[in-house]
């Protein structure tokens, strides 16, 4: 896993496409990402297509600030940024704004790493990816353990019944993740496939009269001025209270 994310590192940047499917519902998505050796080095653009009828959502990542287009809350015609910090108080950004570094790309190389001593790794053999030759890995762990890869550790429901999650890594020879898969623990499949690395990336943060803090925009949605019992429920219903 260390060579992986110095292979990362060294090359700078990858194009991504990913496919999920939980519970016979279909998201696909893909962007690309430039990274670095801390996480204010990290940028990442990807747009999701959402079923539904909620079209498609654009997220950025630049540093440790992540914005999120307000077409997640079916305003397609609307340009406007939510942004996420790290620290925020807002229930949103205590809800997500620890996954910027998950969310760079799907920085899955870093997480790995980070968290090798709580996985299971067994070579399976070689393959070839988009016509790359590679090698399979099977690697296992615990939920929890994978909940914490995605910054998601809090959001563990108490009556889970899941034990493990796979993946299946396909790594080529210069230490380069080329595909990922995963059983999500049963809850359905996820597949993401790596490409172009090393080649250039652009990610910007949107324009500052675009950004939009996520309490401003939700009393302008509901027209309602939220008070200090408003935020405390919100945090809790979306996980974000203490």
């Amino acid at each position: 896993f260390a060579a992986m994310t110095e292979a990362q590192q060294e090359a700078g940047s990858y194009r991504f496409e990913m496919t999920m499917d939980v519970a016979g519902t279909e998201i696909t998505g893909g962007g690309e990402a430039s990274v670095g050796s801390s996480p204010t080095d990290q940028a990442m653009s990807m747009t999701m297509s959402m079923p539904g009828g909620m079209g498609d959502i654009e997220t950025r990542v630049v540093g440790t600030t992540i914005y999120m287009s307000t077409a997640m809350f079916g305003m397609p015609g609307d340009d406007r940024w939510l942004v996420l910090e790290p620290e925020g108080d807002d229930p949103f950004s205590q809800m997500l704004g620890n996954m910027s570094d998950v969310l760079a790309g799907a920085d899955l190389q870093s997480q790995f790493s980070e968290y090798s001593d709580m996985m299971e790794v067994e070579e399976v053999g070689s393959d070839t990816v988009d016509g790359t030759d590679v090698t399979e890995y099977a690697v296992t762990t615990d939920v929890a353990a994978a909940l914490e890869m995605m910054g998601m550790s809090d959001q563990m429901p108490e009556d889970a019944e899941l034990d493990e999650v796979t993946y299946s890594l396909f790594v080529d020879d210069d230490a380069l993740t080329r595909l990922v898969r995963s059983d999500l623990g049963g809850l359905g499949t996820m597949e993401m496939r790596f490409f172009d690395y090393g080649e250039d990336v652009t990610v910007e943060e949107p324009p500052a009269d675009q950004q939009t803090d996520f309490i401003s925009f939700f009393e302008e949605l509901t027209g309602e001025e939220l008070s200090e019992e408003d935020l405390a429920e919100l945090a809790e219903m979306m996980g974000g209270g203490n």
